[in-house]
């Protein structure tokens, strides 16, 4: 598609205009194109400044034709028609900020906020769904935990009972191996020439 380029002092706007956007064919009228004075469409009627039109003498615009239109509908009433179910709110509000069109962008605001996405609802549920999950992970987790160190403690329990058995045994048996001796020492001293009655031992 062979486009030109003209500049403001060319530039002639009259009342019915042809677009082409992304090409596809529009027609509207300068007055709707300037009804939002401060956006770009306005500035493009007003001033034709850095216009590009194709081989058939129409303005080019290189944006997606199929929002277009919802952007068109807006200047033309002031209104936001789109269908029940749009997908494409953010996708348009982009359009909105590029031809600078700050009431349609508040009213695609408006509409996002009462007409949550289906994608977002979906979302939502596969978040709630994953937390879900995580906490019944969670939960599995903290009571495998807590029964390896129930585990861990009766193990440990366990260890120093038996450790505590075998060291009272070990006292006992020193303790019993020193009296004797004592019991010896004494035994032995009691007798006037040192020697020990065998029946004692």
């Amino acid at each position: 598609m062979e486009l030109s380029e003209v500049t403001d002092q060319d530039f002639e706007t009259p009342e019915i205009i042809d677009l082409n956007v992304g090409g596809t064919h529009f027609t509207t009228t300068r007055t709707t194109l300037a009804s939002d004075p401060d956006s770009m469409l306005a500035q493009l009627v007003h001033s034709g400044f850095g216009v590009a039109r194709d081989s058939k003498g129409r303005i080019f615009i290189d944006r997606d034709p199929f929002l277009f239109r919802y952007v068109l509908n807006y200047l033309r009433d002031g209104t936001l028609h789109v269908p029940s179910g749009f997908a494409d709110v953010s996708q348009l509000q982009a359009e909105a900020q590029y031809f600078q069109l700050h009431g349609l962008a508040c009213r695609i605001d408006d509409y996002e906020h009462s007409h949550p996405q289906p994608c977002s609802v979906v979302a939502r549920k596969a978040s709630n769904a994953a937390e879900l999950e995580v906490q019944t992970i969670s939960s599995s987790l903290q009571a495998v935990l807590q029964k390896a160190h129930a585990e861990a403690e009766m193990k440990v329990d366990y260890l120093l009972s038996a450790a505590w058995d075998k060291l009272v045994a070990e006292m006992s048996r020193h303790a019993a191996r020193g009296a004797r001796a004592c019991e010896i020492q004494l035994i032995g001293r009691s007798e006037p020439e040192g020697r020990l009655e065998s029946g004692r031992l």
